[in-house]
């Protein structure tokens, strides 16, 4: 539903405490591996739309070692680099080094979307390259076909009654 994700986005806030303030992939994959245990579908991805930022001291999970888990587990990451374009310097270069290698663990694959139409192309090439049957609830609209049945009982009723009062009477 796009009018509730917009409401929800339009409440969130940037977060600006600086423990709060930060971006790791390793655990943002780690928590969408977690998240797939309970999908009910056969085949199960992550689409990673990232940056390639990651600003967490070393004690936490990095993104490499997030995509071995994910490889272990047969989960494929499609990286999707939201760097912009104009970004060429050493740490967009390393994240973009990063990104291919997560891609390349898990047999996923790694895409450039620097603008609109680049994610576009990208979700499209995710979409012919996944395909898997979603199960969903179907609805049915059912039209009850007794109250004509009721009626033409009626009507027969009604016209046996009328014929015996009149022309079709039981001779006593």
């Amino acid at each position: 539903d796009h009018v509730a994700l917009l409401t929800i986005l339009d409440v969130e806030e940037p977060r600006s405490i600086v423990t709060e303030a930060t971006t790791n992939p390793g655990d943002a994959i780690a928590w969408a591996l977690h998240a797939l245990q309970k999908a009910p579908t056969r085949r199960r991805v992550i689409i990673f739309l990232t940056d390639g930022e990651s600003n967490v001291p070393p004690p936490a999970l990095k993104p490499r070692q997030a995509a071995q888990l994910a490889g272990n587990m047969q989960v494929p990451i499609y990286a999707l680099d939201a760097a912009p374009a104009d970004d060429t310097q050493g740490d967009a270069a390393k994240a973009k080094e990063t990104l291919e290698e997560i891609a390349k663990l898990t047999e996923g694959r790694y895409l450039r979307a620097t603008d609109g139409a680049a994610l576009t192309q990208a979700l499209q090439a995710i979409d012919r390259l996944e395909r898997d049957a979603i199960r969903s609830f179907h609805y049915r609209r059912y039209d009850e076909g007794y109250p004509w049945f009721a009626l033409a009982a009626l009507a027969c009723w009604l016209a046996i009654v009328g014929l015996e009062a009149t022309w079709w009477r039981k001779v006593p």
